[in-house]
């Protein structure tokens, strides 16, 4: 009975964010314009430790989630700074993966966990038949999405809400669904599923239609994140099995978002996109090295480096989230120092 009471009340608080996100976040498509970005590193916990720290994602406010070792899963903001925000019981460690406009985060700690606050956790389960639940997106409503083993090397793609607890989407009509990895305002799920081979998807939770999203002629793609006008970004191989960044539409089919490093057998992967048509993600450059790139319709793709002020000695090696407000996280490296280190860019 207090299970069954605590879940109730976490539908009703998950149900009321709704309306009010509803309500407040309505898709907005802004015209790209050429932006410069302020600097934060997200230091480790304890303070003064040189622990790594690693960023997943951003919301509209600039709160940041992500993992710092050997800390664990944290919310961040310029405000606050670092907050640890606990892990269950018996975890050996804690990760946090997205961070929704409410501040709740989806994650990992022992168990696929959502968290509702500070030392406030809801274990996921794994659907029946899996085992070792990882939890990767979340919207508003407070819907999270993620994937559970099958066996050693097969995963099997799940989504959870509190009154219908977790659900394999294999069941719900995608065929061979492997992975979510990330889900929007309208319930849109997306990741890679297996047929022949490993092919990205779209999944609407609300029609119960899924699309195949197709390859650059290669054998294998997979889908890393959606906005809320339905649009999808990840990887795909081509003909000669490199692996390029992709932006989807319903419209226009793949598209291939070229590199910094301006040659077709570059590496690639698009991570993000967010309202305005911004996608970020990582690329290989002309020397070889791999950094975090933006690109939009009007610009292609540029070298997120060369649009940071007071970048120093730092690089900037990976994007993984742009918000629809336009702050983007992602990781990068000192060479000099040796330090990993999370980053924030936040627009000027």
């Amino acid at each position: 009975m207090k299970n069954t009471s605590r879940m109730t009340s976490i539908a009703l608080v998950l149900l009321a964010s709704a309306a009010v996100a509803h309500a407040q976040r309505a898709p907005r498509v802004r015209p790209a314009q050429l932006q410069r970005y302020e600097l934060h590193l997200i230091q480790s916990f304890p303070p003064g430790s040189t622990s790594d720290t690693s960023a997943a994602s951003v919301n509209d406010l600039g709160q940041v989630t992500g993992l710092s070792s050997p800390g664990g899963a944290y919310l961040w903001s310029v405000a606050t700074g670092m907050i640890d925000i606990g892990e269950r019981p018996n975890s050996l460690s804690s990760a946090g993966y997205d961070v929704n406009r409410f501040g709740m985060v989806a994650g990992t700690s022992y168990t696929a966990t959502l968290w509702t606050g500070v030392n406030e956790m809801v274990p996921i389960a794994a659907p029946a038949g899996t085992y070792f639940p990882f939890a990767f997106g979340l919207n508003d409503t407070g819907r999270v999405v993620g994937h559970a083993s099958v066996s050693s090397n097969l995963t099997a793609a799940w989504v959870w809400d509190p009154v219908q607890g977790t659900r394999d989407l294999r069941a719900l009509g995608v065929p061979g669904a492997a992975t979510a990895t990330a889900i929007n305002e309208s319930n849109q799920i997306v990741g890679k599923r297996l047929a022949s081979n490993y092919i990205a998807y779209r999944f609407d939770l609300s029609s119960g239609v899924f699309v195949d999203l197709g390859t650059f002629g290669g054998p294998t793609s997979e889908a890393l994140g959606i906005d809320d006008l339905g649009r999808v970004v990840g990887s795909a191989r081509n003909a000669n099995y490199n692996t390029r960044p992709f932006l989807w539409t319903s419209a226009a089919g793949m598209r291939d978002l070229g590199s910094l490093g301006g040659m077709p057998y570059d590496f690639g992967e698009a991570t993000s996109i967010n309202t305005s048509g911004q996608v970020v993600g990582n690329s290989s450059t002309a020397s070889g090295e791999r950094h975090a790139f933006l690109w939009d319709a009007s610009h292609g793709m540029r070298d997120l480096n060369e649009l940071v002020e007071d970048l120093g000695t730092f690089r900037l090696i990976t994007a993984t989230r742009i918000s629809n407000t336009r702050w983007i996280v992602g990781n990068g490296r000192d060479p000099v120092s040796g330090i990993i280190r999370a980053f924030v860019l936040r627009p000027q």
